[in-house]
């Protein structure tokens, strides 16, 4: 078996993100959800190893220079634990596409040579996570000690994604999803130009890195509407994409 490869699921809220997920690591064959990567992930490990960051920062932070809340601080920690949990699991410089380091050069098509390829999938993974950072925390260079561990992250993740599904729908369908459903969301209760301003602001903290990541480290994107077909259908053609049964034409870097 090919090494395994990492795929995160990523859209604006709205675009059918958790349901895909959930028919995509549930039911027949399912596809091995990021909770898979090992215990070392867990929130005790992840808080510690943020800490130590948080403590560096806060010279920085007293000063006025910025500092993360709750919300921010949990996406970091989340983001040092899945990459703690990948080494002790020994995959370090063998773990996506991180064995170019070990001289082992193993792309997509390659994967999809093995039998049954194994895929990792992230819902809200380190695209989702370094989106939310640079969009509305303190790591735009403000702090420096964040600054710095943002650009670190972004490169270190930059090497080991393999591939990024960007879920897609336009404005007026993602607006009536959000109104009417249970989920609660900041854009609920917004009148409608104010919820297109934020789906549009979420929208291009995530074209952001995902360019960085095509451009900088050669992670493949690919656009998949939502508003264009069923459930099932969406889950089959992601499937499909991900076990490498899908062509390289339909695979495009994100403009």
């Amino acid at each position: 078996m090919g090494l395994p490869l990492l795929v995160e699921l990523v859209g604006v809220a709205g675009s059918g993100k958790s349901t895909i997920y959930a028919g995509l690591t549930e039911g027949e064959d399912p596809i091995s959800p990021d909770r898979s990567v090992g215990p070392s992930a867990n929130l005790r490990s992840r808080g510690a190893l943020a800490a130590g960051l948080l403590v560096r920062a806060l010279p920085a932070g007293l000063a006025g220079e910025g500092y993360p809340d709750w919300r921010q601080f949990r996406h970091m920690a989340r983001l040092e634990g899945w990459a703690r949990a990948y080494r002790r699991e020994g995959r370090g410089t063998g773990f996506g596409r991180g064995a170019e380091a070990a001289g082992e050069r193993l792309g997509l098509s390659d994967r999809s040579k093995a039998s049954s390829p194994a895929v990792v999938l992230f819902d809200q993974g380190p695209v989702f996570r370094l989106a939310e950072l640079q969009e509305f925390g303190p790591f735009d260079g403000i702090n420096p000690p964040l600054a710095a561990w943002l650009s670190r992250q972004l490169r270190w993740w930059g090497d080991r994604l393999d591939l990024v599904v960007w879920l897609q729908a336009d404005d007026e369908t993602l607006l009536h999803r959000i109104q009417h459903r249970e989920k609660p969301h900041p854009i609920k209760g917004l009148d409608p130009a104010s919820g297109r301003a934020l789906l549009g602001r979420y929208r291009a903290a995530y074209q952001r890195v995902l360019e960085r990541f095509a451009s900088d480290h050669g992670v493949r994107i690919v656009r998949i509407p939502t508003d264009q077909a069923d459930v099932p259908s969406t889950v089959a053609r992601a499937r499909a994409l991900f076990l490498g049964e899908v062509g390289a034409s339909e695979t495009k870097a994100c403009p």
